[in-house]
């Protein structure tokens, strides 16, 4: 069975699109993937890293920000998860896609 990250967001995708709540997608697939599972408290923590960054810029950037944030952030699970591609999505951030490494 595939237990790399892209076949768990996968998964997810699809429970998400069933109706199927964080919670119970969450235990489903961790009878699945075992440890391979994505880490809920991460994508969780991440999140809400993110309120407290939208709230500092604000508050440090007051009246200079009519153009909005640009995020550039890697690929890793927490920056890739559901909860927080909607969250930035609800802040109306740019995000800039993480270039591929090449030689």
């Amino acid at each position: 069975m595939d237990s790399s990250r892209s076949a768990q967001r996968a998964v997810i995708q699809f429970l998400r699109a069933e109706g199927e709540h964080a919670s119970q997608i969450y235990r489903r697939m961790k009878e699945v993937y075992g440890e391979q599972c994505l880490a809920r408290c991460t994508i969780e923590r991440y999140c809400n890293t993110l309120l407290r960054l939208k709230q500092t810029v604000k508050n440090k950037r007051r009246g200079k920000l009519s153009n909005g944030i640009v995020l550039l952030q890697d690929n890793a699970r927490p920056h890739v998860a559901k909860n927080t591609l909607e969250l930035l999505e609800k802040f109306r951030w740019e995000v800039l896609q993480h270039p591929p490494l090449q030689p």
